[in-house]
């Protein structure tokens, strides 16, 4: 129901990356909203930003935040790196093959959704 844009995609030919946070050194971004190019059963107009990994890949129930037209808003992100301990403090797995898969081959998987 919308264009879609990912910055730093996954497969892009080049990489940017921030040397600086906040308001002067981050990224910045203006965008303009077509209230006119929307279906005429759609009211409300706005931006969905999902904030993900590049490698990952966003669905329509993924996290996301939305903005209203008109104005600005700021993320402020922290990223948290774990390190699991291995014995005596856990069991940790070397190779996802040593879990079993909970998944049944051949079903499909669905989401329900209400539109309305």
């Amino acid at each position: 129901m919308g264009n879609c844009f990912t910055f730093n995609h996954q497969n892009a030919t080049k990489i940017y990356k921030l040397r600086y946070s906040g308001e002067h050194g981050g990224f910045r971004a203006k965008m303009t909203i077509n209230q006119a190019e929307y279906f005429n059963w759609v009211y409300t107009a706005s931006l969905l930003v999902f904030l993900h990994r590049r490698e990952e890949t966003i669905m329509g129930e993924s996290v996301s935040y939305q903005i209203a037209p008109g104005e600005e808003t700021t993320f402020v992100i922290q990223r948290n790196v774990y390190t699991r301990l291995g014995k005596p403090y856990g069991l940790c797995i070397k190779s996802k093959t040593e879990v079993k898969s909970y998944y049944n081959p051949g079903s499909a998987y669905t989401i329900d959704v209400s539109i309305g």
